[in-house]
């Protein structure tokens, strides 16, 4: 049966067995500077997440099987969704975008009093399989109606995010590709097969 893309968190990501993982917006700037020093900075459009991936196997079959689904996110169409696996958060209740303004959001149906920590993730699906995912970068509190506050995030909503959004905070995630020419395959051993790993980065393709 032919693979369908983005495969799910739990037929990639997950399938494999992560060692360490890092998570992190791109920076998205050009830099000049002053001939006092100053250093001025313009953003050049929105920030994408990006991240590196390694993985530990011992023995050759299994590494074999892992490398098989890496090397078919490495073709050509390959897309596969990814979630900061340490902010996993199961159970956690959904809520609505309801408000997007500049750099803040504001949700709607989040529960009673119910309080949305600085760090936590969010993510949403609009526009034909598109995926956004965000940070909250400071804490929000919804009020007796279950509405909170604007509150900052990162990286920004992008302006053509039509409202409202169905957003989920247990698995947030976004799609994402392995960068071309990222894998870096470990030395043949007679027995055991080393760490690999490969970079990636989110899409909206």
């Amino acid at each position: 049966m032919a693979l369908t893309y983005p495969l799910s968190v739990a037929a990639f990501i997950k399938a494999l067995p992560v060692s360490k993982f890092t998570f992190q917006p791109t920076i998205n700037t050009t830099m000049g500077t002053t001939g006092a020093g100053e250093i001025l900075t313009v953003g050049n459009g929105e920030r994408l997440w990006e991240g590196v991936v390694e993985v530990f196997k011992s023995h050759w079959a299994e590494y074999e099987a892992d490398m098989a689904l890496v090397r078919e996110m490495e073709e050509v169409g390959g897309t596969f969704l990814m979630t900061p696996l340490h902010m996993e958060r199961p159970g956690a209740a959904g809520a609505t975008l309801s408000t997007v303004s500049g750099r803040q959001v504001r949700f709607s149906g989040a529960g009673v009093g119910r309080v949305l920590t600085a760090g936590s993730y969010f993510s949403f699906a609009y526009g034909g399989g598109r995926y956004s995912l965000h940070q909250l970068s400071e804490t929000v509190t919804a009020d007796g109606t279950g509405l909170t506050p604007l509150g900052q995030v990162v990286p920004p909503v992008p302006a053509s995010v039509p409202t409202p959004q169905a957003v989920q905070f247990a698995l947030p995630v976004c799609k994402a590709i392995i960068v071309p020419g990222s894998v870096q395959p470990p030395d043949i051993r007679s027995v055991f097969a080393e760490t690999f790993s490969f970079r990636w980065r989110q899409t909206r393709i």
